[in-house]
């Protein structure tokens, strides 16, 4: 590995300086151990205002399990990762048989060793959780040719604070690198992490997942609402893990049993409630039902915003709109749940809300409890809509997909952000609505659009409680999504009529991920399991892909878009099951022709694993199979990443706020009619 350290040679420290900064590794200096060693704290001279500085340094012990492979990872993650929630390597010294590398100091400690202070507030606690999130869902999406990293050992020992209490994560000793150049990685690995931490499907397949991450930090999540870690050693041996216990104890509605005693009279029970949910969406048994670690920040930023007690409009309780109109708006939501339908194929039900927000003047209120009031029944009809289990389900839920993301376009193109002036031009945005609000004015907007449309575009500056409902609309937006493409992948059923009324946009991007995931499942059991990987398999998946190209043919690219493109693995891995004459074939036969987007790990699992009892045809020669190996040992990429299964990316939420841009125009909703039912009530004149 001498050669790998030499792109790193300007991180080298020498190790007498190392002897002098711990006083030879004196006991004294000695702040913690963990699976790579012991932990001491010294000063070393680096290129610095202060001088000297106070750094931490992890000298590797062989006898705690690891060795060489993880003081490489570190170095290469954490010299090429940086993230101001991710803990700084300074440098590190391989001499004289020392292994030993040196980070920036977190004087603040180990989270893990706060968790039951009385000390340690609520809101502090919110923003840990959100610094540690923030670097998580770094690793997971990192920006440029970056690679996708799995941390493998989430845990609150592992996320470390420094003296002004920010989070950074720590210990990338087991973590693990996806491929550069595929959407999605997922690795077959030994199981590995600490007890309590790591995912059960990981202990069950040893498949590793970015998702495996996300279930380890919801263990997190609920270790700070619970003040105490998630499991508990006798005699140095695991007694009980209380993970269960916090999963049942939030099922049934019994979360007061659980939290913090000094906890529970500062929470607002929003913020309550929003982090809660989530933590336990990260502990869902299957994958795809977890949230992506973008998701799980966006949630413990709105948890953060209902706790601080500054923005004391957040209670919103006994509190009545401008006007005394509450009645004004229980009649808007009565019409609403009723179902309003669509007018000039634009839903209803949007327009109608959006026209009563202009009128009541919500968008400039400081303080009104409207916004709340929608929020909650959008939550209420997707939690009763979600529970029914008849075949209307995803109708009712393309109902509120279509109203909930034409509302949010029409809300955010209304907003202006604080402070900016109708004629300044703002910097370029950088959140999602930000870049939503920039995909809406970039769209096409006439000049000569009716005068209706010129209504609906007038901005308003935002204030926090609009503000804050866009985002909470931009959540539901992201759960109503993944709730219908996932009872499509229950069901796939052909049901376009379904989605109808939802942008064209959003419906290929259901069937592409639909299509994906199946992609997936079939690829990764052809690689996992022999049985699978046969030329008779291969025949009866290549008549269940012709029944799925023929429905793309019959759907159109209107609606199904590149579904048919998601399947290009399991299409060209079946191609190559059923051919004949694997025997007689080249590598470059294979990477050229045959499968061209299979990775190299992927086709000598395949090759390896093939057999046929029915036909007797060979797989591979020995000759390709020895180029294969050849090939393996010469690529460092492979040798440090050992994936060949894909990863399940199907969670996510795949549109951009572009993407939604060009599905909708705001003169698309100047001849939209607002709901007949309000027609006959005074107080809504304004409509007509």
């Amino acid at each position: 590995m001498a050669s790998f350290l030499t792109e790193f040679k300007h991180l080298e420290i020498k190790l007498e300086e190392i002897k002098s900064a711990t006083n030879n590794f004196d006991e004294k200096n000695v702040i913690g151990h963990g699976g790579f060693g012991k932990v001491y704290e010294g000063k070393l001279a680096f290129p610095h205002p202060e001088g000297e500085i106070l750094v931490a340094l992890k000298r590797l012990d062989r006898k705690y399990g690891q060795g060489d492979p993880e003081f490489y990872k570190e170095i290469r993650f954490l010299s090429c990762y940086r993230h101001a929630n991710l803990i700084s390597l300074l440098g590190f010294c391989n001499q004289g048989g020392e292994m030993i590398l040196v980070y920036e100091h977190a004087s603040g400690g180990s989270l893990d060793r706060i968790l039951n202070s009385a000390a340690l507030t609520w809101p502090q606690r919110l923003k840990i959780c959100l610094d540690a999130a923030k670097g998580i869902s770094f690793l997971h999406d990192p920006n440029g040719a970056h690679q996708r990293v799995l941390h493998c050992d989430i845990k609150s020992a592992n996320i470390l604070l420094d003296k002004n209490m920010n989070a950074k994560v720590s210990d990338f000793g087991l973590s693990k690198m996806g491929s550069a150049n595929q959407q999605y990685s997922a690795l077959i690995t030994n199981a590995a992490g600490t007890p309590g931490y790591c995912d059960p499907l990981f202990m069950k397949t040893y498949c590793l997942t970015k998702e495996s991450d996300v279930y380890s930090f919801g263990v997190v999540l609920f270790e700070v609402l619970c003040g105490r870690l998630c499991a508990e050693f006798s005699n140095g041996q695991l007694k009980t893990i209380f993970v269960p216990m916090w999963k049942k104890s939030y099922e049934e509605k019994k979360l007061y049993d659980i939290i913090f005693k000094d906890l529970k009279q500062q929470m607002n029970q929003k913020s309550l409630e929003t982090f809660a949910d989530i933590a336990f969406q990260c502990l869902q048994k299957y994958r795809e039902q977890r949230p992506a670690m973008s998701l799980v920040l966006q949630k413990l930023k709105i948890a953060l915003e209902f706790q601080d007690p500054v923005n004391t409009s957040l209670t919103y309780k006994g509190f009545l709109v401008n006007g005394g109109k509450m009645d004004n708006v229980d009649a808007l939501i009565e019409c609403v749940m009723r179902g309003t339908g669509f007018s000039r194929g634009k839903p209803v039900a949007a327009f109608t809300i959006y026209k009563c927000l202009v009128h009541w003047e919500s968008f400039q209120s400081e303080r009104t409890s409207v916004f709340d009031r929608l929020i909650q029944m959008i939550g209420s009809a997707i939690e009763f809509t979600s529970l029914q289990n008849h075949e209307d389900n995803n109708e009712y839920m393309a109902y509120w997909l279509s109203n909930t993301s034409a509302l949010l376009f029409l809300i955010d193109r209304r907003l202006k952000p604080a402070g900016v002036s109708s004629v300044q031009k703002s910097p370029p945005p950088t959140s999602l609505f930000g870049r939503m609000a920039m995909g809406f004015l970039s769209s096409s907007v006439s000049l000569v659009a009716p005068a209706a449309a010129l209504e609906v575009v007038r901005q308003d500056e935002a204030k926090y409680p609009a503000s804050l409902f866009k985002q909470q609309l931009t959540a539901y937006v992201e759960k109503i999504y993944g709730i219908v493409r996932d009872n499509l992948k229950k069901e796939l059923v052909s049901s376009l009529a379904l989605c109808i009324k939802v942008p064209l946009m959003i419906v290929q991007k259901i069937f592409s991920q639909v299509f994906s995931y199946i992609n997936v499942q079939l690829l990764n059991s052809l690689l996992l399991r022999r049985e699978c990987c046969t030329f008779s398999n291969g025949e009866y998946v290549k008549a269940g892909l012709a029944v799925l190209e023929m429905w793309c043919g019959h759907a159109k690219e209107e609606y199904a878009g590149s579904a048919w493109e998601e399947l290009k693995h399991i299409r060209q891995a079946v191609g190559f099951l059923v051919f004949h004459e694997k025997d007689r074939i080249s590598y470059d036969d294979i990477t050229n022709d045959l499968c061209p987007v299979l990775s190299l790990l992927q086709l000598y699992r395949i090759c390896t694993l093939y057999w046929d009892d029915n036909y007797k045809t060979k797989s591979v020669s020995q000759e390709v199979i020895s180029s294969m190996r050849v090939l393996m040992t010469e690529d460092a990429n492979i040798a440090v990443s050992c994936s060949f299964l894909l990863d399940d990316n199907s969670s996510s939420i795949p549109f951009s706020v572009d993407d939604l841009s060009t599905s909708l125009q705001v003169k698309d909703f100047a001849d939209v009619k607002p709901a007949v039912e309000l027609a006959e009530n005074p107080a809504f004149l304004f409509l007509l």
